[in-house]
Order: structure tokens, then C-alpha cells, then sequence
């Protein structure tokens, strides 16, 4: 039998902290003043949308940090001890993206709570006493501002055609009752008779931004019911209040939480730590999102308010900013979609054994220094692989999940096709791959079919591409050769096995690739034309193409 201990997602001995903004204008001028919003910290999962009704800009990398010190304070050991905890979503909204994580120690399992919320799984068979033990998040992200640019004309009324909507963005939950009279009867009142989506989260969204009070103290953090009761909250009651209203006239909304950075105000302590880094701890911040079709998801944050001051008179007014964008002077960084339910690490341990001290800080940090796959964090083609998936404008190179890269995997033809087409941005609207064994189904059909469209690959004399065959060193040097017109070297790049039978199709190439400081040889003065080459391998000869301080000597 076990014991456990539940510990807030943010600390263990500090659990409320800041977030959000109130605009005051007075007359003329316009006077802003922060306010402190204290919100609890949770989690979920999200769906991919169109492009075509929003824009991003001003993209900012971060590297965030948790930190969780599980201690033994007593004189007898601990056993058996599980811990699970929040970690961030690797399905991330449009505005922001995962260039990796670190996670240290690697969970033992990660799981989805049945609410969806990701989260790592670590079992520890004893903790002595006085003995400490750290489990670190990192994660690198980039940040972007944005903006929807939505006609209601564009909108459907009719969800029916949208079956990948989780369920539950429209089914009442703990905190989000969307299905209670007071609720439903207040969202009619709210909406009338509007029935366009955009429009009835438009009117929704103004009246809680003017009805609700943002307020710490009894009635923080009680959910939607009780804002509709009294009024008052902060930045949790605001988005429960919103997403059960949203729910109840048929929305499909959810929560979002991570954390609110407002890089003006936000510049000296406490948010600045002595090291440099900020204190997001201070930063946390929950807000929602709803889901409109032909759209996708789409932001918002009624916790913001303008109040409007003429002479004795106060009145507030909709700040329309906070509808469908994310300007640049309010980051939102997102950590996790959730429910009120996941914010928790769950510290269990074996009957009567003591309980463990629970530590919890976290950090943010400009830039990314995070490297994403543990298979490859001493590998000797790390800083290429590196570059390839978070320091190059486009993500080249991706892993195969739970922190894996497979750095000595055998790559194949199909793979090396859509590294190339990435790179390259070639025109997916060639005509067909005319092989017979790619058909429109299989996966890299049009990345096969953009390649040999460029005159980068050819096929086989029966008419096949082989695309599961892997790719040899022969091969590397002709489709790179022919892709990015390196120039011929003037003399003196040689290797023993050139002419070689079967292969001195590729000797122009690879002399090519070898003078230009791309490819090496192996010991002997052999070049190796026929050998399969790896992922590795593959990503230090990009690099090396790419961004020339890569690039070997030539002798």
C-alpha cells in the first residue's frame, strides 16, 4: 500500500503567483498599471489548424527550466517512491514552437492523464537519509506574436464535419460548469439570438471582460460557477467563466496555462534572479482558446481590462487586443493544455514510510540550450544535428520521440528526399514521381516527387525508386552535389577507391563534396563509396553546406 503527497505545480512552499495587466485611461492620456494575478499551473493536448488566417512575427527563443528536489529529512528511508509530474506538451499551439527537451533523469514512463495532460512517471526505490535527488525539465521554445485576421462570413455555424474535436472541449468538467442553469442561462443572455461562433465568443468575451472583477481572496481560483456568482476571480475564474460559457452555447473551448512575460515591466527582481535568469514562478498564467470551423484554434485572454477615467466616473472598455492576438510586449508561453485536476506532482510513497520534502523552482533563460535527443548528447555529430533541428530557420531534422535521434540509423532514399525538399523548398506541385513502386498514399510521395522534379534523384532501370533502400556514401555525394552546385575543386582531392566498379558514376561528386570541405575519407586515403550512410553522417554534411563554419580543412 502507498501513501502520497500532492504538491502544486509551482512550488512547495509558494503556490500563488503573478500574471496579467489592467490598462487605466485617463482623458488624453493613457496610463498602464500592472496588477498581480495569482493562477495555478496546469495541462492538456491540441489540434493543428490553416495558416491562412493568422501571421506571425517577432519570433523569441527561451529556454525554461524546472526544477523538482525530492529530500529525506528524517532518519529512515523512504521506498518506493513514484513521483509524476506536468510536463510540457509536445503538441504546441501555432504561436509557439518545441525545439526540444531535455528531461534528467529520463521518466520511467510518460503517460497522458485521462484528461490528456502529458506527464513523466519516476520511480525511486529509496530515498536515505539526508539524501537528495533532482529531476530537471528543460525545454528550448520559440515564441511568436499573433494575430487572426477572421471574417465572420468565413465561419461556419456547423461542427459536425470536425470529428477530431476532443469531446470534452464541450462537456462540463470540475470548475467548468457549463451545463449549470445559472451558467447556460447567463450565456443566452449574453449571445441572444447570434448563432456564428466567431461572434457569439465575441459577445461572450466582452460581457466577462466588463461583468468579471479580477480579485484575489475568497472567491480566487472557485471556478466558473462561482464568478458568475460574485463577479470577481482571477486569471483561472476568468478563463472557466469563459470556457464553460463557450461550452454551454455549443463552443468547443479549452484552458491554456504557461506563462504571461511582459518584457518591460518584467526586467529587475524579483523577476531577475542573480544569475541572470527570470523567475517565472512569478509569471504564471492560465487563458483559453476556442475552436471556430474552417479556422482551428484560436486565442484569447479576457483576464486583460481597460478602465476608463473621466474625472470621478470609471468605466471599462473591451480591450479587442486580447481577442484572436498575442502582441510582442505579452509574451504568452505556453506550457500545457489542462484541467484543474493535472497541475499537481504526486509525490506516492510506501505506508508509513515519511513523507519527502518537495522542492519545486523554475526558470527562464533568452535562447536555446536545450539539445533534444539523450542518444546523441556525447555523440561526435551532436553540434551538426544541433544545428540541423533548432539553428537553422527551418527544422530540418526531426527524432523519432522519447528523446530519440538514432544518430547511427541507416538513413534511406525516402528520408534523404525530405531533408531536401525541406532544405530546398522545392515546388511540391511537380507532376507524379512516375515510379512504380511510390503511389500517392506513401508518406514521402511528394517529397519524392519534388526531388525528381529538381533532377536530384533518379530511379532505377525497372522503373523503381527503392525508397526503404538505404542510401550509400555514393549517393550522398550526387544528390547533394546536384542540389546545392558546389563548385569543382581545382586538383588535388583524391581517394584510393575512386574508379571504383559500380560506383565511379559518383567520383565527380565525391571529389566535389571533398574539396569543398564537405566530405571526408576514412583511413587508408579510402572514401568508401559503397558504405550506408548514417543519420549522423547525413547531418554533418549538411551543416557543413549550410553554414560554413562547419566545414572541415582540405588539405
Amino acid at each position: 500500500m502507498k501513501e502520497f503527497c500532492r504538491h502544486e505545480k509551482g512550488a512547495s512552499k509558494s503556490l500563488m503567483v503573478l500574471v496579467g495587466k489592467e490598462k487605466t485611461l485617463k482623458k488624453n492620456s493613457l496610463r498602464i498599471s500592472i496588477i498581480l494575478l495569482f493562477c495555478l499551473f496546469v495541462s492538456g493536448n491540441g489540434y493543428a489548424q490553416g495558416e491562412q488566417y493568422y501571421t506571425k512575427s517577432d519570433p523569441w527563443v527561451y529556454t525554461i527550466t524546472h526544477k523538482i528536489v525530492l529530500s529525506n529529512p528524517s532518519q529512515e528511508e523512504i521506498r518506493d517512491i513514484s513521483v509524476t509530474l506536468p510536463l510540457m506538451d509536445t503538441n504546441q499551439p501555432v504561436y509557439q514552437e518545441l525545439l526540444g527537451e531535455e528531461l534528467s533523469p529520463w521518466p520511467d514512463q510518460i503517460i497522458r492523464s485521462k484528461t490528456g495532460t502529458r506527464q513523466g512517471v519516476f520511480h525511486i526505490p529509496v530515498l536515505r537519509p539526508g539524501e537528495k535527488i533532482v529531476l530537471q525539465q528543460r525545454y528550448g521554445v520559440k515564441n511568436f506574436a499573433i494575430e487572426y485576421k477572421i471574417d465572420p462570413e468565413q465561419v461556419s455555424s456547423d461542427y459536425a464535419g470536425y470529428q477530431g474535436i476532443d469531446p470534452k472541449y464541450l462537456q462540463p468538467e470540475t470548475k467548468i460548469e457549463s451545463n449549470h442553469p445559472l451558467i447556460v442561462n447567463y450565456t443566452r443572455d449574453a449571445v441572444k439570438n447570434e448563432t456564428n461562433p466567431l461572434l457569439m465568443a465575441q459577445k461572450l468575451f466582452a460581457d466577462i471582460n466588463l461583468f468579471m472583477t479580477y480579485k484575489e481572496g475568497i472567491n480566487a481560483n472557485k471556478g466558473a460557477l462561482n464568478a458568475i456568482r460574485t463577479g470577481e476571480g482571477n486569471c483561472e475564474d476568468y478563463t472557466d467563466l469563459f470556457v464553460a460559457a463557450a461550452r454551454a452555447v455549443g463552443i468547443p473551448a479549452r484552458w491554456k496555462s504557461g506563462y504571461l512575460y511582459l518584457p518591460k515591466e518584467y526586467n529587475a527582481p524579483p523577476y531577475i534572479r542573480e544569475d541572470g535568469s527570470l523567475d517565472i514562478t512569478l509569471m504564471r498564467h492560465t487563458w483559453p482558446e476556442i475552436y471556430l470551423p474552417e479556422i482551428g484554434w484560436v486565442v484569447l485572454d479576457p483576464t486583460y481590462t481597460y478602465t476608463v477615467q473621466s474625472g470621478k466616473k470609471q468605466e471599462k472598455v473591451v480591450d479587442w487586443n486580447k481577442f484572436g492576438k498575442i502582441e510582442s510586449s505579452s509574451r504568452h508561453i505556453f506550457f500545457s493544455y489542462g484541467s484543474h485536476d493535472d497541475g499537481f506532482i504526486e509525490c506516492k510513497r510506501r505506508s508509513g514510510d515519511p513523507q519527502p520534502d518537495v522542492d519545486f523552482s523554475e526558470s527562464l533563460v533568452f535562447g536555446n540550450n536545450v539539445f533534444p535527443f539523450r542518444d546523441a548528447s556525447t555523440h561526435w555529430a551532436k553540434d551538426s544535428i544541433m544545428f540541423l533541428t533548432t539553428g537553422y530557420p527551418i527544422r530540418i531534422l526531426g527524432g523519432y520521440g522519447d528523446g530519440l535521434f538514432g544518430p547511427n540509423d541507416y538513413i534511406t532514399r525516402a528520408q534523404l528526399a525530405a531533408m531536401l525538399n525541406r532544405v530546398l523548398s522545392l515546388d511540391y506541385h511537380v507532376g507524379k514521381p512516375q515510379f512504380s513502386d511510390i503511389t500517392p498514399g506513401y508518406w514521402g510521395y511528394a517529397d519524392i516527387a519534388a526531388v525528381k522534379g529538381a533532377g536530384i534523384v533518379a530511379g532505377f532501370p525497372d522503373g523503381t525508386f527503392k525508397p526503404e533502400r538505404y542510401v550509400s556514401r555514393a549517393e550522398l555525394a550526387v544528390m547533394l552535389d546536384r542540389s546545392f552546385d558546389l563548385p569543382y575543386p581545382a586538383a588535388g582531392i583524391t581517394f584510393k577507391d575512386l574508379k571504383q566498379p559500380g560506383f565511379s558514376w559518383a567520383d565527380a561528386s565525391i571529389v566535389t563534396l571533398a574539396g569543398n570541405g564537405i566530405a571526408g575519407g576514412y583511413k587508408g586515403g579510402l572514401f568508401k563509396p559503397e558504405k550506408p550512410v548514417t543519420r549522423a553522417e547525413v547531418a554533418v554534411f549538411l551543416s557543413r553546406i549550410l553554414n560554413g563554419t562547419f566545414r572541415a580543412k582540405v588539405h
